[in-house]
């Protein structure tokens, strides 16, 4: 008879049930051991299977961190939102925990982590540099908001900005201008042709973000939106911390981890997270969503994580404050 647990990439998998009658002693062929394990998506129901034997010779759960997650999304009542946590701690060993991890949703300002990869590849394959001069259209410019304490100046129509400058903008307060701006000289088709070379099909930029009207925005189609998976999310972070085939070197991947860094939104995840604990992040908000997505780095533990919440910012900031509390016990225990 054989039970349903978490696999290491957080996909339910079919393993066999102790069974001392077929197999005298462990109950288990050689190389496993019987442990209680938890059932994929019902964390609270356990079941005696036969799992690998680790280095010290005990029985090893191939996932621990799914049902971890899974019981801290089902208390909170998150059961139904879009949540992944991958611990990057071993590199050649990430562990993935994920929930409704590849069902699209409109990322709002999530989308501009794509669009940052996007620059940062144009920049290493010499299309751009961090000091190319790009100006402003009208119909790039829109409304964004200034952080307390951000003196930055506004983006303006016919204002040159350089390419670095635009980058820094569009991550750590979020604004709409640059991103519009950057998005022209990346190019749509280009970045969403990259993001599946990747092995991230889900995430798919289509067309400008908007903070007021009007929204004008010649080269969409009309049809599709911009639209992000959390299992894909967070794998791209992960790409950001630790690189992968086909990815940008490290002087890229260490410049966006600095851009992330410097994060000015830092209600949510963050407000849960330990005192000690880094998060190189981005959050998105619109008047039905509340996301944020980011690296958490605490100690010697590493984890990408991205919670898209299809709620209102009022519900769904505490909630999220309350996730990034539930994963500091997470990372407590592991």
């Amino acid at each position: 008879m054989t039970f349903c647990v978490a696999d290491q990439d957080g996909e339910g998998t079919c393993i066999s049930r102790c069974d001392p009658d077929l197999l005298p002693g462990t109950g288990c062929r050689p190389g496993y051991g019987c442990a209680a394990v938890p059932r994929q998506s019902q964390p609270d129901f356990l079941a005696q299977a036969c799992v690998p034997l680790a280095g010290d010779g005990r029985p090893r759960p191939l996932n621990s961190l799914q049902p971890a997650l899974e019981a801290a999304a089902a208390r909170l009542g998150l059961g139904a939102e879009r949540i992944t946590l991958i611990d990057l701690t071993v590199p050649d060993r990430p562990e993935t925990a994920q929930i409704n991890g590849l069902s699209p949703i409109y990322p709002a300002s999530v989308i501009k982590l794509v669009v940052m990869v996007g620059v940062e590849r144009e920049v290493e394959e010499g299309r751009l540099t961090l000091q190319t001069l790009l100006t402003p259209t009208e119909q790039q410019t829109t409304c964004t908001g200034q952080p307390e304490g951000d003196l930055r100046p506004q983006i303006r129509t016919g204002v040159p900005r350089t390419v670095g400058e635009l980058e820094e903008l569009m991550i750590t307060r979020s604004d709409n201008s640059a991103t519009n701006v950057l998005i022209d000289a990346v190019g749509r088709d280009r970045l969403r042709a990259y993001m599946e070379a990747l092995g991230l099909p889900g995430l798919q930029l289509y067309r400008y973000v908007f903070g007021c009207e009007p929204y004008d925005d010649p080269l969409w189609d009309g049809v599709h939106l911009n639209s992000m998976t959390a299992l894909e999310t967070a794998q791209l972070l992960a790409l950001i911390l630790d690189g992968g085939p086909g990815f940008l070197g490290e002087a890229a991947r260490l410049r966006m981890q600095e851009i992330l860094g410097d994060q000015l939104y830092r209600d949510g995840i963050y407000q849960g997270l330990p005192d000690d604990a880094l998060y190189l992040s981005k959050t998105g908000t619109t008047s039905t969503k509340k996301h944020d997505a980011g690296l958490i780095l605490w100690q010697e533990q590493r984890y990408a994580l991205a919670a898209f919440l299809d709620m209102t910012p009022g519900a769904g900031t505490p909630l999220l404050e309350e996730l990034g509390e539930a994963i500091a016990l997470i990372m407590e225990g592991r």
